[in-house]
Order: structure tokens, then sequence, then C-alpha cells
């Protein structure tokens, strides 16, 4: 039986700011994890022993966004410790991204994903196989993800397995099921979702096809209602910016919340659609009004107008993207460290978790190393808002748009706003 808490130990070192990670701790009744510094650590170690002194929780501390009731951890935590013989990365990813199925139920306008060489999909029997491994590895969350993962016959007892291992089961999913479906996945143990909503009715089913829309808002309010946490997540472009106002005001509606994506140049991205630089500013512009006004989180990963800026990927470790912390394993087994790097091939492929192991594809595996060692554009670093209001945008879609990479720098986004203020 596992303990609601769970605490992973790490060693950590070379990052971009002054308190480096020392430990992850993840709360399974909530499904959130929080970040902590060495200071956090020992007190966090020290409420598990019994020791409070006079601190009995610790609040928001900049930069980690933290709440932890240090009571409720007395005896209530599972411990890991993985010994990691590097100092340079995690000692497991936090994440694991799970493409559970190669096909998808619509054919949207602008799918980031394109055309990809068909191969033979995993087994259930395999996919439960990686969940057990990535547990016992240490890892917190998996996201399956597709093309369309609800359409996997197994998805039920996919997402079951996942819960019963201890992890948090999120999903991304285009919003097209039944009702009786999201019921069966909130039963099973779903904690989060991410359905795709790229404007009011016209826009979305313009690009996603007839009456999705409606399917799409349905489910979301389903999840919602149901205690799932709920995020829209909304593409971008010059053709639905005048859709982001709808979309915040329907997350409010459902109970959920907002990410705001700009559209990927990669796969089948429509030409035209491309975002200008006063686009960007616009949007972010937009939303920072939205917020006050709805008073929901609305996300951007490149919101430099806020004093605090709020972003869904926290990478106060390893820059200068998440695709550091997390993996993303394909539907027959390869693993990237994001799925942008997939049409790339074995460039960036650290290893197929049908061969080998889990473990040795994260500490030494090639793909993944030729990306961790990437360097961060000199115009990112010597930024002011970099690291502070702003991640310097999408490394892996540019290497992509590239088509090969051969150990320069890249300027990741030269879309960034900050030109413009």
């Amino acid at each position: 039986m596992h303990k609601r808490f769970f605490l992973r130990a790490e060693n950590s070192v070379n990052e971009p700011i002054s308190n480096p990670i020392r430990s992850i701790l993840m709360d399974r009744m909530t499904g959130r994890y929080n970040l902590l510094d060495a200071h956090q650590t020992k007190i966090v170690i020290g409420a598990i022993k019994g020791s409070y002194a006079e601190i009995q929780s610790i609040s928001e501390i900049s930069p980690f966004r933290v709440a932890v009731n240090l009571k409720s951890l007395v005896g209530n935590v599972d411990f890991i410790d993985n010994k990691s013989t590097r100092a340079d990365i995690l000692s497991a990813p936090i994440s694991a991204y799970l493409e559970i199925s190669a096909k998808c139920n619509l054919n949207c306008v602008g799918c980031y994903q394109g055309h990809r060489r068909e191969s033979k999909p995993m087994t259930t029997s395999q996919i439960l196989g990686f969940l057990s491994s990535f547990a016992e590895f240490g890892g917190f969350t998996i996201r399956l993800t597709g093309k369309e993962p609800t359409i996997h016959v197994d998805i039920i007892e996919i997402v079951s397995a996942t819960k019963e291992l201890g992890l948090k089961m999120a999903m991304n999913t285009n919003g097209v099921l039944t009702a009786g479906k999201v019921t069966d996945l909130v039963r099973a143990g779903l904690s989060e979702v991410v359905v795709s909503l790229d404007g009011d009715s016209f826009s979305h089913n313009t690009f996603r096809g007839a009456d999705v829309y409606e399917k799409a808002v349905a489910t979301a309010k389903i999840f919602a209602s149901s205690g799932v946490d709920t995020r829209f997540n909304m593409t971008i472009s010059p053709l639905n910016m005048d859709k982001i106002a709808h979309v915040a005001e329907i997350a409010k509606e459902c109970g959920a919340y907002v990410s705001y994506i700009p559209i990927r140049n990669i796969g089948k991205a429509v030409k035209g659609a491309t975002l200008s630089m006063r686009d960007m500013k616009e949007i972010v512009v937009r939303v920072s009004v939205l917020r006050k006004k709805l008073g929901i989180r609305l996300l951007t990963y490149f919101d430099i107008f806020e004093d605090e800026p709020d972003y869904y990927h926290p990478m106060f470790q390893l820059t200068p993207c998440h695709a550091r912390k997390n993996i993303f394993v394909t539907y027959d087994g390869n693993v990237f460290p994001c799925d942008h790097l997939v049409p790339l091939g074995e460039l960036y492929c650290g290893g197929n978790i049908l061969t080998s192991d889990l473990r040795m594809i994260w500490n030494e595996g090639d793909g993944l190393e030729r990306y961790r060692k990437i360097a961060v554009s000199d115009d990112c670093i010597n930024c002011s808002f970099f690291l502070i209001k702003c991640y310097g945008g999408c490394i892996s879609e540019s290497i992509t748009l590239l088509g090969e990479h051969s150990g320069q720098k890249i300027d990741c986004d030269k879309l960034c706003p900050r030109s413009l203020i």
C-alpha cells in the first residue's frame, strides 16, 4: 500500500539558480509535486522524523511554489534515494510522456506531429511493464498522449495500473469521447487532463472537424466537475488570436484553466499561420488583462509583462527546457527528450525501452546526452528576462526546423516579444 507522500532525494549541481533542487515531494492524494531546495528538504526530513521545532508548515517560498503541512508527513512518506552516480542530471525523470497510440480519431489542420513512419506499437503488456519500471526507477507522473490516447482499447486498464503503482495519472486528449468513457477514466484514477480547444465553435471545428467543439467542452466540464484537474490547451495562430478571451471564459465556466501555446512550425503547420513578434506581444497583453478580469489561471511560456508570471513547466533546473527533466516514449518504445524531436530519428533517441534498461537510457542514452549538451543562445543568457520571466521558447522546435544539429548554439525563439518593449 502506497503512503500518501513520495519523497525522492537529489544531488543535482551546475544549475542556473542560487538554491538548486535537493529533493522532490509528491502528494499522491492531489497528484501535485513540489521541487524542494536544500533548506526545504531539511525541514521535510525533520518533519518525517517527527521534529517540527516552531515550523508547522512550508508556505510558498520563491522560487519553488511549495505548500506543505508538515504534520501530515509523519509516518506517511515513501522515501527513495536513487544514489545517482551523476551530479549533473536528476536521478530519474519526473514525468514520462507515454504515447500509447499512433492513431487519431481526427485529422487536425496544423497538427505538429505530421506524418511518421509506421512501426509496430507496444502491446498492452509491454506498456504495463514500462509503467512498473518507471515507478521503480522513482518517476512521479505518467502523461498519456498519442496522437489520441483515449482510442486505445485498453486505456482504462492502463490508467488503473498507473494509479495502483502510486504514480500521478495525467492525459492529453482532443476531448472527443463519450460521457461514459469520461466516467470510466475518472473511476480508474485519472487526476489531470488536458483538452485541446482552439477557440470558439467556428474556429475549433474549422481546425479539427465538424461538431468537435461541443464534444470537447462537454468532456472538460464532466472531468472538472468530477474533481479532475482540467486544463485547456489553445494552439494560437493569427487565424484564431481573437478567440483567446473566449477560451478563457469557457475555462472559467467549466472550472478549468488555460495554457496558450503558439502554433508549432513543424508537422502539418499551415503556411502563413506563423505568429509574428507583435502577435506574441499582443497575446501576453491580452492574457494579462484576462487574468485580472476572470481571476483564473492563464499560462504562457513567454509572459514577460507580469511581475510574477505563472508557468506550467517549472524550469528551475537544467535549462533551457523541461524536456531535460522528462522523457517522451513513442508508441513503439523509443525514448526522446520530447515529442518535437521524434522526426529527427536516431539523432536524439536515447534507446528503446523494449530492448534497453530505463536507468541506462536515462543516464547514458546518446540522444538524451546530445540534447543535454546543447548550449543556450547568448541572446537568451544576456537577456534580463531569462529564467525570471521567460525561459527562451522551444529549443526542440528550432532544432527540428533546422533538420539537424551539429553542436552549435540554438537561437531558440526569434519571435521573442522583448524587442517590442
